[in-house]
């Protein structure tokens, strides 16, 4: 953000016919989806069962519209690259999310965080945000294999060794890096070109 000049033919500041113009775009998408709002209607084949229910129902609609193959080709393949990226941002914040209540945890029990601990602050804080339950387990996977976190049995309870994240500050550092890596790790999207109007069938 902010690494490239401003274009001249876009306006710093919208125009006074800013309102004007975006009516009458707005009254030919309308127009459009009145004329073919019986012509087009979303097929069980179009559904692609690896991706996520909420971007089938946004890119359906637009592959129902779509009469040329390479274009609905094109617009499937862009469909699954945001899939990907979903899953790795999500899976990006959720170890920042876990180092956050290893941060806070260390700040209360000191050296010995257990991972039950882990988990019980983790899903009172994000439990609701994901589909999956919330189990030591699954925590226990992220500490180790996501953060290489080391951990040992003390008491019959894992817990984190010391030396994995000796302090807050150190956690809080990782909990950056991580959000970071959320928002610039992200690979650039390809420019899918079409033609003839999509309008908003279906939104």
């Amino acid at each position: 953000m902010g690494q490239r000049g401003l274009r001249d033919d876009v306006p710093i500041n919208l125009g006074d016919t800013y309102k004007e113009e975006a009516l009458v775009l707005r009254n030919k998408l309308l127009l459009f989806r009145f004329r073919n709002r019986s012509k087009r209607l979303p097929t069980e084949s179009l559904v692609d069962r690896t991706i996520e229910p909420r971007l089938n129902q946004i890119f359906v609609p637009l592959l129902t519209i779509i009469d040329d193959e390479a274009a609905r080709a094109d617009l499937q393949d862009l469909a699954r690259q945001y899939n990907r990226e979903l899953i790795a941002d999500r899976g990006m914040d959720t170890e920042a999310q876990v180092l956050e209540v290893i941060r806070d945890l260390a700040e209360t029990y000191g050296s010995r965080i257990a991972i039950k601990d882990v988990t019980r602050v983790f899903g009172e804080r994000y439990g609701l945000e994901y589909d999956r339950k919330v189990s030591t387990r699954w925590i226990g996977y992220v500490v180790r294999r996501r953060l290489l976190l080391a951990t040992h049995k003390s008491h019959g309870t894992f817990v984190i060794t010391p030396r994995s994240c000796r302090s807050s500050t150190a956690c809080t550092r990782s909990t950056e890096s991580a959000r970071r890596a959320t928002t610039t790790s992200t690979p650039t999207r390809p420019m899918v070109s079409y033609s003839g109007d999509l309008g908003t069938s279906g939104t």
